[in-house]
Order: structure tokens, then C-alpha cells, then sequence
């Protein structure tokens, strides 16, 4: 992938969980003792990450950055458009078909990882922007464009974070979230983290 896309690409990966991060503790109600070293922890650990990749990813020279400059291929168009071809298909098997987000993404993303394992990650990508709800998205119109944000995010990060969990997830709230401006749509929030639950959530993490 061209240079700028993969700037593009590590930018969606590290702004997206900041952003997210930043709403899910920005005003939490009666904050337990040890927050701030919680955040401070998980900041912490993702600039290094953060920091790494971008070394890795952009070498520098005295003529100026350099950047993988292999360009955009077939496969790169397949992979781009394998992911909102999936976030539609997901979203209709969950809404439409009643299956639920979970059971649509996970039959999704077994029947093309045995099918066609060629594009099994990036329908899997797909799958998960396919488990947006219907509150957010009504019409498939929303869904079609919020997988193809995902996709051209998907191409432009193949080569940062590479063994990385979440990364899929990642770059499918970039692609809801860039639809969710883009459309305007207007949603209920949802509530704050119940604290009391972070024990719990830590273990399954981990």
C-alpha cells in the first residue's frame, strides 16, 4: 500500500481506541479509587505500542521519510470490497433473518473461512461492522458505507499491527463511527462503565 494510506491506516488504529477510551472515562460517575492509575496504565502500554509500530512502519532516511510504496493491487481491491460485501450480508442474517449479531457474525465468518479462506480476515472485519444495531443504522444504505470505510481502512493497515488482537474490531467502530458523521445519525447513548464489573471484564480479557 501507498505511504499516505498507511499513514492513514496507523492513525485509524491508534485514534480509534483513544477516542474510545477518552468517552468511556472522561466523566464517570464517582470514580473508584485506583482510576486514574488504570488509565494512566492502559495509556502507558498503548504509546509504546503505539510507538513501535510506528517505528517499524516508517524508516527514516536523510533525504526525508521513507514508506512501503507497493501500491494498490487486485487483491487489495478484492480485500476492500470483501468487507462491506460481509457487513451487509451479517447485518441482514442479524436483523432480517433474526439470527442475532453474534450468531450472523460468527456463521459469516465460519462459512468464508471455509469457502474462501483467500478473504476469510477481511469478511470477518466485515462481519463485525455488521453487528451494528439497527438503532444506529436502519437502512443497509448505512451499513454498505460504514463497511466500506472498514474496507479501504482494512487495505491501508495490512501492514501495521500485525499480530495484534482487536485490530479487526478496531478498524470496525473506525468504519461505524466515520459512517455515523458522515450520515449525521442520531442515537441514544449508552450508559458508563459499571466499575464494579472491571475485575470481571479484565479476566475474560485476558
Amino acid at each position: 500500500m501507498y505511504g499516505p494510506a498507511q499513514i492513514a491506516g496507523y492513525l485509524a488504529l491508534v485514534v480509534t481506541p483513544a477516542a474510545l477510551l477518552f468517552g468511556a472515562v472522561r466523566a464517570p460517575a464517582d470514580p473508584p479509587t485506583g482510576l486514574l492509575s488504570v488509565q494512566f496504565g492502559v495509556v502507558l502500554a498503548g504509546t509504546v505500542v503505539a510507538a513501535t509500530e510506528r517505528h517499524r512502519l516508517w524508516t527514516f532516511d536523510p533525504a526525508g521519510w521513507e514508506f512501503d510504496a507497493t501500491g494498490f493491487d487486485r487483491t487489495d481491491a478484492v480485500d476492500a470490497l470483501a468487507v462491506p460485501a460481509a457487513a451487509v450480508l451479517t447485518y441482514g442474517l442479524s436483523v432480517h433473518a433474526d439470527l442475532g449479531p453474534v450468531l450472523a457474525s460468527a456463521l459469516v465468518g465460519l462459512v468464508v473461512g471455509l469457502a474462501l479462506p483467500r478473504i476469510d480476515g477481511a469478511a470477518y472485519c466485515g462481519s463485525f461492522v455488521g453487528m451494528a444495531s439497527p438503532a444506529v443504522f436502519p437502512s443497509i444504505e448505512g451499513v454498505a458505507l460504514a463497511g466500506l470505510v472498514s474496507g479501504l481502512a482494512f487495505v491501508a493497515t495490512a501492514e501495521s499491527f500485525g499480530g495484534f488482537g482487536g485490530k479487526y474490531g478496531t478498524l470496525a467502530l473506525f468504519g461505524c463511527l466515520s459512517a455515523v458523521f458522515l450520515t449525521d445519525v442520531d442515537y441514544a447513548a449508552g450508559r458508563s462503565l459499571e466499575w464494579g464489573l472491571a475485575p470481571a471484564i479484565g479476566a475474560v480479557a485476558v
